[in-house]
């Protein structure tokens, strides 16, 4: 699947190669309940789910995508940023319960879940993700994380083991957009040298990373680790890594 024409893998992180120990919204209800939220943890997560992320964002998009470059200038403004999301997500859910005190409440766990997404030690790798990685760089293909993740994506790779194996990292919370935002993208490419024409993203998003990289001419793989999502576009579809290396073995001994 990986054809002899490309020279450069642009990879997605979460549910990609990598994912939280504790999923995104079940910390989110940890830190919140933990801080004195009042409400059921199940009942919460529940809300939670129901809630489109999209909407958190509605302030910040615009017509190329959503974007934040004011906000990520600095860390510090991309944490505040951060916790922002993290309070319309949690205000949203729970509308109807909201007060005075529970407000404040979501406010100071808010910022607890900005910081908390930036800790290495809460995310880990999938199984296959090293030994592709390895096969891959010993073809000498250059790899790029293009996330939308965290200020600190280069940390959290580098606790993982990662490192050594990627040529740039990324992240929107550095860039100031969000995938499908071509900037991500040619961002991600500057750094490597590499063109639309010799790239090949991989992602678990349809939106995000098949169709973003699309509209710049990038070929693109849907990673689709549960078998849960379908795939009408003409685009290619794997449910692991391994699956993109082992085809690619195929079609060099065609």
């Amino acid at each position: 699947m990986i054809a002899r024409h490309i020279n450069t893998l642009l990879l997605d992180f979460d549910k990609t190669i990598g994912f939280m120990k504790t999923p995104h919204l079940e910390m989110y209800c940890e830190i919140a309940i933990g801080t004195g939220l009042e409400i059921d943890a199940d009942y919460l997560l529940y809300r939670l789910k129901a809630t489109p992320l999209g909407d958190a964002w509605a302030e910040w998009r615009t017509s190329e995508g959503v974007t934040h470059r004011e906000e990520s200038k600095d860390e510090e403004s991309y944490r505040i940023l951060r916790a922002s999301i993290a309070e319309k997500r949690i205000r949203a859910a729970i509308v109807e319960h909201l007060d005075g005190g529970v407000t404040e409440i979501i406010r100071e766990a808010s910022m607890k879940i900005a910081v908390a997404e930036s800790e290495p030690n809460r995310y880990a790798i999938y199984d296959e993700v090293r030994e592709f990685l390895i096969q891959i760089k010993s073809e000498n293909i250059s790899v790029a994380l293009v996330s939308n993740h965290d200020w600190n994506l280069s940390q959290i790779t580098d606790g993982l083991g990662l490192s050594p194996y990627l040529d740039a990292v990324v992240t929107s919370a550095r860039v100031g957009v969000r995938k499908p935002h071509q900037e991500m993208f040619l961002h991600a490419m500057r750094a490597l040298r590499a063109t639309p024409e010799s790239s090949l993203m991989v992602g678990d998003s349809l939106e995000d990373d098949v169709q973003g990289a699309n509209a710049l001419g990038i070929s693109s793989v849907l990673i689709d680790r549960n078998g849960a999502q379908d795939l009408d576009t003409g685009n290619r579809k794997i449910e692991s890594l391994i699956d993109l290396w082992g085809e690619a073995q195929d079609e060099c001994k065609q």
